[in-house]
């Protein structure tokens, strides 16, 4: 068996057999880092792509191209649309009072439960970076999959913001960062959840962010038991990539599975400091993935700085995966979806879409 090629390598042949013009028979295929061949479709399946130039067959794996492409083939696979009566949707879904249409964020209060504010004060003291956040309530954003089924299981990715410009008056809010998130999570199969505190503010001090996140948790739990036992990965961008270490430090001590965190932008291991400083432990924590994204333009966080990054987390044990973008300072989706898919990989068989 042919093992699979990168799209840089069936670029590379492309380059060895001559220019090739687009035909009826070829179609435009472009990979994660905008490069582009002109080759023939052959067959796909949920994992690869083999692509025909100059009469030769090329498997390419399918995180290695573009959303579009992948978003083709998919429609390519798709089977034809059935006459028979569609399946009924999941009705009747709620939480905090708040009616939950799956494939669409909603958003609720809900209040921190005793014994997480306990935890977190435990670490703070009771203080935060910022004097106008209430850590009493968690403000939630909650996306579920659209065939949602809560007895099902599902992998959560919680997702952080930066709180650069806060200081400024800023208000940057992990619930609405979360449509980065939302596409890639609802074409495989993840729910996706953010936590602020009232008004959107952000909490500057790590354990502040993980009691919001994990009274979203609780509150999930309250209404659907199965979610006690769902993985939790974490993510965010620039500043919220340092959050998501913390946070995965946090849900690994607390004894939930985290098979990942993705971090776009990312110029400090924050996932080392957590078991060094919040205890995380090692042994369990390491087994998560961990995501590295990052923009060959970026000034602030671009390929030297990443590799510092890069290199503690694998002291510490991590697996570790880097990709680069064409970008600067900035997220990329096919990147978020690449290591979604990753993720994945590592609870298959508990995924709610397999």
């Amino acid at each position: 068996m042919n093992k699979p090629v990168l799209l840089g390598a069936a670029i590379f042949l492309a380059a060895v057999f001559g220019a090739q013009a687009e035909t009826p028979a070829t179609r435009a295929w472009k990979d994660v880092t905008g490069r582009v061949i002109q080759a023939e479709f052959v067959t796909a399946d949920e994992h690869t792509v083999t692509v025909r130039m100059a009469g030769k067959d090329y498997p390419i794996p399918l995180d290695k191209l573009s959303s579009d492409d992948r978003e083709w083939i998919r429609n390519k696979l798709a089977p034809p649309p059935s006459t028979a009566a569609a399946p009924a949707t999941t009705s009747g879904l709620s939480i905090a009072g708040v009616t939950v249409k799956p494939g669409v964020k909603t958003e609720f209060e809900t209040p921190v439960p005793a014994a997480v504010g306990a935890k977190a004060r435990k670490i703070t003291g009771g203080n935060d970076s910022y004097d106008d956040v209430d850590m009493t309530k968690a403000q939630v954003g909650l996306l579920v999959p659209k065939d949602f089924d809560p007895a099902r299981s599902w992998p959560v990715i919680i997702v952080s913001v930066t709180d650069s410009g806060r200081a400024q008056g800023k208000n940057p809010s992990s619930v609405k960062a979360m449509g980065t998130f939302a596409d890639a999570a609802n074409e495989l199969g993840w729910v996706v959840i953010g936590a602020d505190c009232p008004g959107n503010l952000t909490p500057g001090l790590p354990a502040n962010r993980a009691a919001l996140a994990e009274t979203a948790l609780e509150a999930l739990a309250a209404q659907w038991p199965a979610s006690k036992d769902w993985p939790v990965a974490t993510g965010g961008f620039s500043g919220g990539a340092k959050y998501s270490g913390w946070l995965g430090g946090w849900f690994s001590k607390a004894g939930r599975r985290v098979p990942g965190m993705f971090m776009g932008g990312c110029n400090e291991d924050m996932a080392s400091k957590a078991i060094d400083e919040w205890k995380a432990p090692k042994r369990e924590f390491t087994k998560a993935r961990i995501f590295v994204s990052t923009g060959k333009a970026d000034r602030i966080a671009g390929p030297g700085k990443t590799e510092a990054v890069v290199k503690s987390l694998k002291r510490s044990g991590f697996e570790v995966r880097e990709e680069l973008h064409d970008g600067g300072h900035e997220v990329n989706k096919d990147h978020v979806r690449a290591a979604m898919e990753w993720f994945a990989e590592g609870v298959r068989g508990t995924a709610g879409k397999q």
